[in-house]
């Protein structure tokens, strides 16, 4: 975990790159939700209320539309690529059954982050310990670079 210093504030804690790239390594490819959710978390700055309160309807054309909390600016946002491949895959593996939201929990049916816990156990052991909101962050320091 890198910090950045800047005189007498707190340090900064964001993910180096390496990190990043092997913290998505880490997560098995057949766990396409998995890889769709973190995708769109890293992507577009989410936090994990926000990733689990998008609804399928959220995502079309190309574009996702994000509710932001805590001030941030509603909006819809061009898909990259990569999200746009996994949106697609998921959408073929995603259970037909009522839901409304995008990123179902395996367990609930809703769109609840609670499998994020698991994961970060597994990154952990790897050596990538990391809370959700240092992939925000980096999205952030990439951005001001």
């Amino acid at each position: 975990m890198a910090r950045n210093q800047r005189g007498d504030e707190e340090a900064i804690k964001y993910l180096a790159r390496e990190e990043v790239e092997r913290f998505f390594r880490r997560i098995p490819e057949e766990r396409t939700r998995d890889l769709l959710l973190f995708d769109l978390i890293y992507r577009h700055g989410l936090r994990r209320s926000e990733a689990g309160l998008l609804a399928l309807q959220d995502v079309r054309d190309g574009k996702i539309w994000i509710a932001r909390r805590k001030h941030g600016l509603s909006g819809a946002y061009p898909l990259h690529p990569r999200s746009k491949e996994l949106l697609t895959r998921y959408l073929e593996e995603r259970p037909e059954d009522g839901s409304l939201y995008l990123l179902r929990s395996r367990r609930h049916g809703d769109g609840s982050s609670r499998g994020l816990k698991g994961l970060r156990s597994a990154f952990v052991q790897d050596g990538v310990d990391f809370v959700v909101s240092d992939l925000r962050v980096e999205l952030h320091r990439r951005a001001l670079r």
